[in-house]
């Protein structure tokens, strides 16, 4: 995978991501490191502008919100945010391999563990744009042919989370239900409500409460 390729090779403070198809305003990753080295915190949040042919809006303001109150509850892409490059290293934190789809929330999920903590940049007009096409990776991942790969991400995200020590048990029933609904969701969107089922039965019998 060309990001983790990118992790293992990276030398500055503090690492970012844009894909592809997006692009960020000038001073969006100048932001980010600000509230970085202010805060010291590890994971700096952005603000994101989503747009496609038919609207645009916004999003990050109740992420914030909830990712402050726990660090652990950073969910989502990985583009939103910049991470202290030595607290990835040293606790070897890079993308599954083994998955195609979902990789950002275990990344994540892993990240925000080992962070001391998790802050948003000050600065909310500095955006990160996101360019969602019909075409586009993204766009085209939730049909029938990915749904294997999105049932072994939720059950990757639940073994990721027992395995994870003194996590907080709210929290970790939160990052469950954010998992299941998120998923439920793209299950939906490929007409395969069955399957979906079927996995969630096997995800409750993992679940440590």
């Amino acid at each position: 995978m060309a990001r983790n390729t990118g992790l293992k090779r990276v030398r500055g403070e503090y690492v970012g991501f844009v894909d592809s198809d997006d692009f960020i305003d000038p001073l969006y990753f100048e932001s980010l490191y600000e509230a970085a080295i202010s805060s010291g915190a590890d994971i700096v949040s952005g603000y994101v502008e989503m747009e496609n042919e038919r609207r645009k809006h916004f999003y990050n303001y109740t992420n914030k919100r909830t990712a402050e109150r726990s660090k652990c509850s950073l969910v989502g892409v990985v583009w939103i945010n910049i991470y202290r490059s030595s607290m990835l290293h040293r606790n070897h934190v890079f993308f599954p391999s083994n998955l195609r789809t979902a990789e950002d929330n275990l990344f994540n999920l892993q990240a925000s563990y080992y962070a001391n903590k998790v802050v948003s940049a000050k600065d909310d007009s500095v955006m990160y744009h996101q360019v969602t096409r019909e075409d586009s990776l993204t766009a085209q991942q939730y049909d029938n042919k990915s749904l294997l790969p999105l049932s072994y991400a939720i059950l990757e995200t639940v073994h990721t989370l027992n395995s994870l020590k003194d996590y907080d048990s709210e929290v970790y029933i939160l990052r469950i239900l954010d998992t299941l609904n998120y998923f439920y969701q793209r299950f939906i969107e490929a007409k395969r409500l069955d399957v979906y089922t079927r996995y969630r039965i096997s995800i409750l019998s993992l679940i440590h409460i």
